[in-house]
């Protein structure tokens, strides 16, 4: 079986309907979170998430959105965005969001899934690898799925010597899962790269294989960047979507 890994979606519908048409047949999606915040289709992207996501967590901006988060530690322009969407939402999508776990386990895949972190799933980062040994220690599988930096990397522990290591991820790359490692992968951003690359990113989980494969696809930014632009979002919101940043 495969699964599809997205997260960081941020109401980018271009984005997300180009990463579904480059995954082609999948047996299911996973979705880390921030379906919304940030972009100018939160509607219909929580839509569409709701229609093909096996699972679905809910995160920061998600919960800003539905005004279950303070929003004053946000930046302004995240404010901004955060505000916007808040009046944008319909009734249906803040419900479905509400709805939404924060974190999410499988045993049988030996999986755990959150928008951040274990330890504050939908606030929490994990980027260092101090953040991420706290986070093995907190781990019952051999794998967790992480979004919410926007960034595209892996922490692998060694459980015979206890090294831990980070490798990022440059274009499309491939994970082997083996069993004498534990990992925290972060398969970065679909709507909302931060990593300098400002292609659309996701993963795809191989159960069979035991593989995960990061994967980058262009879309069509000035369609969005014009969107934005035409709903009042911050310029720079916009502007920065073409330098992955």
């Amino acid at each position: 079986m495969r699964f599809g890994i997205l997260s960081d979606i941020h109401g980018n519908l271009c984005a997300l309907e180009t990463v579904i048409a480059s995954a082609g047949h999948l047996d299911g999606w996973i979705c880390l979170g921030d379906i919304v915040g940030y972009g100018p289709r939160p509607n219909e992207c929580v839509s569409l998430v709701r229609k093909i996501a096996k699972v679905a967590l809910i995160g920061n901006h998600d919960l800003a959105a539905i005004g279950r988060m303070d929003i004053s530690w946000f930046n302004p322009f995240a404010r901004a965005a955060a505000r916007w969407t808040q009046t944008a939402l319909t009734t249906e999508s803040r419900e479905y969001l509400e709805s939404l776990p924060e974190t999410w386990s499988d045993a049988e895949w030996d999986v755990i899934c959150a928008h951040g972190s274990l330890t504050d799933p939908p606030r929490d980062y994990v980027v260092n690898r101090l953040q991420a040994r706290v986070n093995f220690r907190l781990m019952d599988r051999q794998v967790l799925f992480v979004g919410h930096s926007h960034l595209s990397h892996c922490f692998t522990l060694e459980l015979s010597s206890g090294a831990c290591d980070e490798d990022s991820f440059h274009g499309t790359s491939s994970v082997s899962l083996y069993p004498e490692y534990h990992y925290i992968i972060n398969c970065g951003s679909v709507g909302q790269p931060r990593d300098g690359d400002p292609r659309a990113a996701y993963g795809v989980l191989d159960l069979d294989r035991r593989t995960v494969d990061v994967i980058r696809v262009d879309y069509a930014i000035e369609t969005v960047q014009n969107q934005m632009f035409e709903a009042g979002l911050p310029n720079i919101l916009a502007e920065r979507l073409e330098a992955g940043l």
